[in-house]
């Protein structure tokens, strides 16, 4: 049955990509995930970069669900931040490297003495992958940055038939962009010594164009944590927030940019909300951690499965430690900080759910004492929040109401700008769990 109008909200992760279709139906909205495949980096000319070719068609074949089962069809394109691509007459140049390329932190170790005067200027926290390291990256690889260049989504809605617009959610992510948003960092293109770009990134929600199939283009806000954070609903004042995923990004909404020396000091960045808003936040190492000792363990079970049967331990990692970051082993890396070797895979679960459950208690009263509020409330959300036994966990480490949900957060958030949705549909969308502490 094709119906009248909907929209395909095409989501990229750092392990998978899928897309999901969905339309307003009774006051909510009703959506489908319709495929989700896995994909991996790979070494090309020493750097590791993604498969952006396997990227393209796979927003083609969304963009062909699309026009095949609405009448009336939209499509818009998230992705984790900071990566970007060129493009050269108009077409799209692979390919585009990974933030977690080694090569990124060699360079941000080099430019160390630039880092308070550019979160005075962009008020992102010190990465390593920041777009404007990445950037000086390319250039000593010999790449020319003076070509033209777009974040990962906009640079897929090109290769769709989109415009070129960089979206201000991900210009935030960039260290690039101006901490009150009204344009590029022209301070921070000339430390990196690259061309300032003539167009200034775009807030969500313009038609950018149609694909060859007649399904308009939507910008959605391209970071997906902007879209996940979209996807909650409306946030209180005394509600914090948690998208959980490849990272654990905590944060809360400000309606101006916070820089401070407390916020610089422990690694919080003011990053863009689809409505314009600061989401002001810091990444926690997050489900990464999970996956990657879940395929070095060679565990038979499917990471959801392994991570319900945790055994309680008191026994933790400090995921706040950059060697966690992007490691060669991290078996091996956590086993150099643990006090024992964990003697079943049901006790390595419970040390990675309560190591980012304890890093996320502590960043918390972090942001607390930065914004002088008190969260009475977590809003939990992505995929793991479905997880019970690491909802508990986290509601028992930070000694709050955890609200956990939506799972598809991101999905929702990208359809709801398509379908141009209110706080009020968003929240008929989903149902919330609520754990209580258990001291």
């Amino acid at each position: 049955m094709k119906h009248d109008s909907g929209a395909i909200a095409i989501d990229l992760g750092a392990s998978s990509v899928r897309f999901a279709a969905g339309r307003l139906a009774e006051g909510s909205i009703e959506f489908e995930v319709i495929d989700q495949k896995p994909h991996k980096t790979r070494i090309e000319s020493g750097r590791e970069v993604w498969d952006t070719a396997f990227f393209i068609e796979f927003c083609h074949r969304a963009d062909q669900f699309g026009a095949s089962h609405f009448h009336n069809c939209t499509i818009g394109i998230d992705s984790w931040g900071v990566d970007f691509g060129f493009t050269e007459s108009g077409e799209s140049v692979a390919p585009i490297v990974c933030y977690r390329d080694p090569f990124h932190a060699v360079i941000f170790d080099e430019f160390s003495e630039y880092r308070n005067e550019l979160f005075k200027l962009t008020g992102i926290q010190h990465q390593p992958f920041n777009t404007l390291y990445q950037m000086i990256a390319r250039k000593r690889y010999g790449d020319d940055t003076s070509r033209n260049w777009l974040f990962l989504p906009s640079w897929l809605a090109a290769s769709l038939g989109a415009g070129h617009c960089n979206d201000t959610t991900m210009a935030s992510t960039s260290q690039l962009f101006r901490a009150d948003a009204s344009g590029w960092c022209e301070r921070a293109f000339e430390i990196a010594e690259v061309p300032v770009p003539n167009a200034i990134p775009a807030p969500p929600g313009d038609v950018l164009g149609s694909t060859r199939n007649g399904v308009q283009i939507v910008q959605v806000a391209g970071h997906d944590t902007a879209c996940a954070i979209h996807g909650l609903g409306e946030l209180r004042n005394d509600q914090a927030y948690i998208s959980l995923g490849t990272w654990s990004l905590l944060g809360c909404i400000l309606d101006e940019p916070l820089i401070s020396v407390e916020a610089e000091e422990s690694g919080f960045s003011n990053e863009r909300s689809a409505d314009g808003r600061v989401r002001f936040l810091t990444n926690v190492a997050g489900f990464y951690v999970v996956n990657r000792l879940h395929e070095e363990l060679g565990i038979d079970k499917s990471v959801t499965e392994w991570i319900e049967t945790a055994t309680a331990t008191d026994c933790s990692l400090d995921l706040l430690d950059k060697a966690f970051f992007n490691p060669e082993s991290m078996v091996e890396t956590s086993l150099r900080m643990l006090e024992r070797h964990p003697t079943s895979v049901e006790e390595w679960a419970g040390i990675a759910l309560l190591s980012i459950a304890r890093s996320n208690a502590l960043q918390l009263k972090n942001l607390e004492r930065i914004v002088g509020r008190d969260f009475t409330e977590v809003r939990v959300c992505g995929g793991p929040s479905s997880s019970k036994v690491f909802c508990q966990l986290l509601a028992n480490e930070i000694g709050r109401k955890i609200l956990s949900g939506p799972q598809e957060a991101t999905i929702l958030g990208n359809l709801a700008m398509q379908l141009r949705a209110d706080y009020q549909v968003i929240q008929r969308s989903f149902q919330k769990a609520v754990y209580e502490p258990q001291y």
